[in-house]
């Protein structure tokens, strides 16, 4: 509060009115909709196969890593 009894915030003073906020060109789900699209919902069996070769490729948990994921995912064999 200041000496005559009125309280003046910071942020309220230095608030950015609208004309001043700095505009996107598009949504992010314009700009990025092949991606998405590619990522989640593609059906094409390319992209399948490049998936599974992916995961193929991806080394082996060590041996801490092998006691994390029995820890966390279950050790069901």
């Amino acid at each position: 509060m200041s000496a005559n009894g009125q309280s003046k915030g910071v942020i309220g003073s230095m608030a950015a009115s609208a004309s001043d906020r700095r505009r996107s060109s598009g949504t992010s789900a314009q700009k990025f909709a092949g991606l998405h699209s590619q990522k989640r919902t593609s059906q094409d069996a390319t992209a399948a196969a490049r998936k599974q070769s992916f995961a193929e490729q991806a080394p082996k948990p060590g041996f801490f890593g092998g006691l994390w994921n029995n820890f966390t995912k279950g050790g069901g064999k």
